[in-house]
């Protein structure tokens, strides 16, 4: 009869503390924008009933995406990706509070 020794893999599960709250800012930040996505298209629709609008306004959420996002890969790249992270939100949130 042969004894086998049982071995345990383990997986390291902490991290860092500015990880953690980098990943926490984020899961807040994809929550107001997934909110806002949302919302905005929906009091359009239910303040004029036309979904024409409703969904024109989805349409304009990806514009950007689509025509920014060949440059924000090359910006990304090139500089510092602290600053461009801080640039971004900030500008998130000027931007979301215009509307």
């Amino acid at each position: 009869m042969k004894f086998v020794q049982e071995r345990r893999l383990t997986v390291k599960t902490t991290f860092s503390k500015e990880y953690k709250i980098f990943i926490f800012g984020l899961l807040i930040s994809r929550i107001g924008d997934s909110l806002y996505t949302f919302a905005l298209p929906w009091i359009a629709y239910q303040l004029t009933g036309s979904a024409v609008i409703m969904s024109s306004l989805f349409a304009v959420n990806v514009l950007p995406i689509v025509l920014f996002g060949p440059l924000v890969g090359v910006l990304v790249d090139r500089y510092d990706r602290k600053k461009l992270l801080w640039m971004a939100d900030i500008t998130n949130i000027i931007l979301v509070s215009l509307v």
